[in-house]
């Protein structure tokens, strides 16, 4: 019952779930009277989340997490996260909850551990996957490891006309002082995508004071654009 309860709960809070706008939101009857009390409550929930009652009950006590800056979002990301690390105990071979840890590490901004998590996952493709490596490129860049970013991109070349591989790409070759050609890779960059701050931001750090003063009108429309 304690899942049951766990599962309306999730299903009438959720925030992207508009069908449930206008709803009551009086629990309903039962839960009064096939609860259990808040100490024991507190006891079961300690023993799924220790992975004590089984996988499957753990695996489905996770429910959906608000987005950043909502009111749950932070417990509820903490949740699945303290779920899926018990779960990869049950089962340290499952690549499913490295993909969920590697996701919620990204969400938790946990940069080196999200690499390492994909880093691991990719070793259970022998052939590669190049939406992994492509992950891994991005929170290693992230992390400020461009050059190891730089060697994930060349396993990921599908994604080689996306504007944030151009970008990554560029990071990387102006922080090893490539910078002439790092411009040339943001500019593609940026013709993709118009809206990528970050993008703007590698433009004027790898510009020379003089380049920035003449680009100051491009740079001054840009920053007017994307406040």
């Amino acid at each position: 019952m304690l899942y049951l309860k766990r599962r309306w709960l999730h299903h009438h809070q959720d925030p992207s779930d508009y069908t449930h706008l206008f709803e009551s939101q009086l629990e309903p009857k039962w839960f009064s009277y096939l609860s259990l009390n808040k100490k024991d409550e507190e006891k079961r929930v300690s023993d799924i989340l220790a992975g004590k009652l089984g996988q499957y009950l753990l695996m489905n006590w996770v429910g959906p997490i608000p987005p950043e800056g909502a009111s749950g979002y932070e417990s509820a990301l903490d949740t699945a996260w303290n779920a899926f690390l018990q779960l990869r105990k049950l089962q340290p071979a499952q690549g499913l909850f490295l993909d969920s840890l590697a996701a919620l590490a990204h969400q938790k901004k946990l940069w080196d551990l999200e690499s390492a998590y994909l880093d691991t996952l990719s070793g259970f493709n022998p052939f590669g996957d190049q939406d992994i490596q492509y992950r891994r490129a991005n929170s290693l860049f992230l992390g400020g490891h461009y050059a190891e970013a730089k060697k994930s991109l060349k396993r990921c070349e599908s994604f080689q006309h996306e504007a944030r591989w151009l970008l990554i790409k560029a990071a990387a070759l102006c922080s090893e002082g490539n910078i002439h050609k790092g411009r040339k890779i943001l500019e593609q960059s940026l013709k993709l995508d118009k809206t990528n701050h970050e993008a703007f931001l590698w433009w004027k750090k790898c510009s020379s004071e003089s380049e920035q003063s003449t680009d100051s009108l491009w740079v001054k429309r840009w920053e007017i654009r994307t406040q």
